[in-house]
């Protein structure tokens, strides 16, 4: 099948396991991971964000991690862990590891890539620590660590380089190899599904609604790990290694993304902020454009409003592409809608299998708290659904009414 292309090329070594320094530390004040803040986490342009897999053998735990910046940025940065059995564990100890460059893989123009093997012993949560020497600040890295993981036992590495993939989407007709992190060549199966998913409904809906439908993949197929895999349709690709309960999925989608660049798109995306019938003009409309200016322009009056919630639209829009794409794009889940139309939370806090959002209150609004709830899915362990309630009503029309004129606080 043209789809799959079994590489010539030689094996991309693996993951470079590099000892680690057991030197411990004591924190100077007790606390549980589920009272850290980690808010960092979604603020894209401020701060550091990342992402860590891993997959567990015994007591070891091999961990990939990306950190958005750049490695010459990241020399600053001492580095060292913390273990808990759960999130409401108090962390009295950190582990030093070695200085952060020890660990470095590969580097692109936005981010730097690790790998490393730490000793978790049978604890479920390591916390990566990256204390920054010189503004005294530190930033936690959290990850649950289980031998039964799903998508974290795997990763995509680009061709020609020994640099992982940690993001949920790739470009149209890219190659990518799929690799298990602990280095063994085991046998698939992928599927693609051209399937359009919904955008998230709005927090006051009545709970238990969703996009959930029945549906069947498209293409379907065998392979085997370190096999090249070519994305050559649009749409959801699933990766399952044979004997797992679930696997990892990824979009194949255009080069723009995480950005919007067609007015298809542009309309799409104000799903969220557009009437019904707005919507639908726009969307069977033969020129999107004029209606979607119009649909700015008798909204703010204004043309200077009007370009100034364009731009910080769209520009929350790619960031919760970047943020929060798994099986579907980032701006139709939960959690992206939330972003997009409030921004980033103030404060975060992760409890099991839950996070709470904190908005504090505004010249126009007032404080709110948003709690998603993770749902592991076949296609990922890191689907999370908004608690809805009609409560949140009369505060979702109030925040959509301000962007229609132009009033948001940016």
């Amino acid at each position: 099948m043209r789809v799959l292309k079994v590489s010539r090329m030689a094996k991309i070594r693996c993951i470079s396991l590099l000892a680690f320094l057991l030197v411990q530390t004591t924190l100077q004040a007790q606390t549980k991971i589920s009272n850290l803040d980690l808010s960092y986490w979604y603020r894209a342009d401020e701060g550091l964000t990342g992402k860590i897999l891993a997959t567990k053998e015994d007591s070891t735990a091999t961990l990939l991690v990306r950190i958005d910046e750049a490695l010459e940025g990241l020399r600053k940065y001492e580095l060292s862990y913390s273990l808990a059995n759960t999130l409401e564990d108090e962390i009295t100890k950190r582990y030093k590891l070695a200085p952060i460059t020890s660990y470095f893989q590969y580097e692109d123009q936005a981010s730097s890539y690790f790998g490393m093997r730490v000793n978790v012993s049978k604890y479920r949560y390591i916390v990566l620590w990256l204390s920054d020497t010189v503004n005294y600040k530190r930033y936690p890295f959290i990850k649950e660590v289980r031998a039964e993981q799903q998508s974290a036992e795997v990763a995509f590495y680009q061709m020609n380089f020994n640099a992982p993939i940690i993001k949920n989407y790739v470009s149209i007709n890219s190659e990518a190899r799929l690799r298990p992190l602990d280095g063994t060549r085991r046998n698939l199966i992928v599927k693609n599904y051209d399937h359009n998913f919904l955008p998230a409904l709005p927090p006051m809906s009545r709970p238990g609604e969703s996009d959930s439908i029945s549906f069947r993949a498209d293409i379907e197929f065998n392979a085997s790990t370190d096999d090249t895999i070519r994305f050559e349709k649009p749409g959801l690709y699933y990766f399952q290694l044979i004997g797992a309960k679930s696997g990892q999925s990824v979009i194949s989608t255009n080069e723009q993304y995480p950005g919007t660049n067609t007015f298809d798109e542009l309309v799409r995306n104000l799903r969220y902020l557009a009437t019904s019938d707005e919507y639908e003009k726009m969307m069977t409309s033969f020129d999107k454009k004029e209606l979607f200016d119009k649909f700015w322009l008798n909204n703010t009056k204004s043309e200077e409003k009007a370009r100034s919630a364009v731009r910080e639209y769209y520009k929350r829009v790619r960031n919760a592409n970047i943020l929060f794409t798994s099986y579907k794009e980032g701006w139709k889940t939960d959690r992206g809608m939330i972003y997009i139309i409030f921004g980033p939370p103030n404060r975060v806090f992760v409890k099991d299998n839950s996070e709470m959002w904190i908005y504090e209150k505004s010249f126009e609004l007032p404080r709110v708290a948003f709690t998603f709830s993770r749902i592991d899915t076949a296609f990922t362990d890191e689907h999370y659904v908004l608690i809805r309630d009609a409560e949140y009503q009369n505060l979702w029309f109030r925040v959509v009414d301000l962007w229609r004129k132009g009033k948001k606080e940016y």
